[in-house]
């Protein structure tokens, strides 16, 4: 026999086995220390853990501090933008609308005056055109300084709206200017107002600086653009000595605020003309 046959078994009397409820409490309370073994390492990782949690959720409250900052600066820099843009817009109807009528007005006037002695009865009827003019001046003051958006086109098509502003040239400079509108599809009212405002702009320019007899407005879209032609056979001027103005200056900002290009052709005796073409996406910007 070996030693080891003769040692006696310590977890139970000598001499005897365990019964089967005591191994099975033995088992169970083997069980118990592992888990709690377990269990102390896993509150000493959750511990760390909860460590790098603190500190991450310190470092993105300071991100977070420092977004909101951000987003208050972008905010005010928004609401500047905003505010000037505003601003811009309201100088340009003020200009448009306001200019168009003054121009016509003073139109009106001035060819008053020259029948007045001779022809008394056309006088007054130019008179007449001339105080309708002025209501309709004192009108478009007021809704521009107003800051109010209302609606140049006032719910016309662009066809029948460049038509009206076609016969009050009419009117005005004893001339008819052929309009030639072909639309493939229906524009933005967006894309409408730009070209309205384009074409009354213009317009009110030939009718002060021209001189011109004859005027064509041609508006066409094609598969991969919308295109604006204004063409007069007037005495022309130098492009580079008149991009000052705020009447050319606006045109342009309307077509670049719609992604597009404008172009301006002209010299003295040459006549001018003005094109203006917008991409595809342009008529669907609302």
């Amino acid at each position: 026999m070996t030693e080891a046959q003769f040692l006696p078994d310590r977890s139970t009397p000598m001499g005897l086995s365990p019964s089967p409820q005591v191994a099975d409490l033995m088992q169970q309370i083997q069980q118990l220390q592992e888990e709690r073994n377990d269990l102390e390492i896993l509150l000493e990782n959750t511990t760390e853990h909860g460590t790098l949690i603190e500190a991450e959720l310190e470092a993105a409250k300071q991100e977070l501090r420092l977004a909101l900052e951000q987003e208050r600066k972008l905010s005010l820099r928004i609401e500047e933008l905003a505010t000037l843009e505003e601003r811009n817009r309201i100088a340009r109807d003020i200009h448009d609308s306001l200019g168009h009528l003054l121009v016509g007005l003073n139109v009106q006037m001035e060819t008053a005056l020259a029948l007045w002695k001779d022809d008394p009865d056309r006088a007054y009827v130019f008179l007449t055109k001339a105080k309708q003019l002025g209501s309709d001046a004192l009108e478009a003051t007021r809704q521009s300084v107003a800051g109010l958006r209302f609606d140049p086109l006032e719910g016309r098509s662009l066809p029948d709206a460049i038509a009206l502003l076609a016969q009050n040239f009419h009117t005005t400079m004893g001339f008819q200017p052929t309009c030639q509108i072909h639309l493939a599809t229906p524009l933005s009212h967006r894309t409408s107002v730009v070209l309205y405002r384009i074409v009354q702009e213009g317009l009110t320019n030939i009718c002060k600086h021209a001189i011109a007899t004859v005027v064509t407005i041609q508006i066409e879209s094609t598969s991969a653009e919308l295109r604006l032609t204004l063409k007069d056979n007037g005495k022309g001027f130098l492009v580079s000595a008149n991009r000052s103005g705020f009447g050319l200056q606006g045109m342009q900002e309307r077509i670049t605020a719609l992604g597009g290009e404008m172009n301006i052709m002209s010299s003295p005796g040459a006549g001018c003309c003005i094109t203006a073409s917008l991409p595809i996406a342009a008529r669907s910007i609302a």
